[in-house]
């Protein structure tokens, strides 16, 4: 496989017997990030619609005995913290800034135009639904055995409530 450089500044990437230059992988970085943040942004806010249309709010339906539905009205961000809208609004753009800055920076031409494109859609959608709607993100699939869940939440409970009685107060594993 030929791998000579013909010009100063072109750094080869070998992609299934082919030689990129680096302007070639900088358009390929870019053209994957924003056709899989425009997919992504699609399919967070159709199944978000879908959720709102078809689920009842709060009611759980099993579909696997890993994965359930259960439609429910965020206000917050991850497991429901920062629950004012112009805060979350502001950490949004951050992130968003971050993971730009990751595709920006790495090499890897397809991870971090895929990877970083499916981050800023969801990251758009969520946004989207937080300022055009009443502040509240949609989400619908629960596992039931992550450790956020009702079961995981009353395992710690149980955990930490008991080692904290015989610790003086101090909460931690046992």
């Amino acid at each position: 496989m030929k791998t000579a450089i013909a010009e100063k500044g072109r750094q080869p990437m070998q992609t299934g017997g082919s030689t990129l230059s680096r302007e070639h992988r900088i358009l390929l970085k870019w053209s994957l990030f924003a056709a899989a943040t425009a997919a992504a942004l699609a399919v967070d806010l159709v199944t978000k619609h879908l959720a709102e249309a078809r689920l009842i709010l709060g009611h759980t339906d099993k579909i696997l005995p890993f994965l359930y539905l259960e439609r429910t009205a965020n206000s917050g961000v991850a497991f429901g913290l920062l629950g004012r809208t112009a805060l979350i609004v502001v950490a949004n753009i951050v992130a968003l800034a971050i993971v730009g800055a990751y595709v920006f920076i790495d090499r890897r031409a397809v991870l971090a135009g895929l990877a970083g494109g499916m981050v800023v859609g969801g990251s758009l959608g969520n946004l989207v639904q937080r300022l055009t709607g009443d502040g509240h993100v949609t989400d619908f699939l629960k596992f039931p055995h992550w450790p956020n869940s009702q079961h995981g939440r009353r395992f710690h409970r149980r955990r930490y409530r008991g080692s904290s009685d015989r610790t003086g107060g101090r909460i931690g594993p046992e």
